[in-house]
């Protein structure tokens, strides 16, 4: 594990937050929520993000899938047959989900007062992840592998603090701190 506390604190607290939400929203006894390398991150073809951010910590917040995955998690929600979605339909499903997740970050270290202002998500060729190596800052990277035996997505945070108050802050972050949870994505 890495020796940062933040960064651990954040794998901990994420890995709990994705586990209560596909729990709740795809029951399966068999799903899997594992802390990941970076390096294991593969290219799917999709790739839906989102900027979480304030003067002191910058986070893109990623989904990496592939179509027939998305297809198969918006299926479930609107108790169709996967191969019955639409790939734009099933594309806006992942956006809000990224959406959703976002927010529950958000609320999970709104007990910080840690206020982060979040965009809307976006939708991207999974190969553009090649281009967030470039960046000009020195950012740290988080992976979790979602899976069960019907789904596979991988979800990335990639962050940077920058201000002493919030690397304070973050440091007393726990899993046992929760945010008040929505309970499911509202999908039109």
């Amino acid at each position: 594990m890495h020796a940062d506390p933040i960064h651990q604190n954040l794998e901990l607290s994420i890995t709990a937050m994705l586990s209560e939400f596909f729990q709740k929203q795809v029951p399966s006894e068999k799903l899997s929520i594992n802390a990941i390398p970076k390096k294991d991150l593969a290219f799917s073809e999709h790739m839906v993000i989102m900027l979480l951010s304030n003067a002191q910590i910058r986070m893109f917040l990623k989904i990496h899938f592939h179509i027939d995955q998305a297809k198969r998690l918006a299926a479930v929600r609107q108790h169709k047959k996967w191969d019955d979605v639409p790939d734009k339909v099933a594309i806006d499903f992942m956006k809000e989900l990224c959406n959703v997740l976002g927010g529950r970050l958000k609320r999970k270290i709104a007990h910080l007062q840690l206020e982060l202002g979040q965009s809307i998500p976006l939708d991207l060729e999974g190969f553009c992840e090649i281009f967030f190596e470039d960046v000009n800052w020195s950012s740290q990277t988080l992976v979790f592998r979602v899976s069960n035996p019907q789904l596979q997505v991988m979800v990335s945070a990639q962050y940077e603090i920058t201000g002493q108050e919030a690397r304070q802050k973050l440091t007393t972050l726990s899993e046992a701190d929760k945010g008040e949870e929505e309970d499911d994505i509202e999908f039109l």
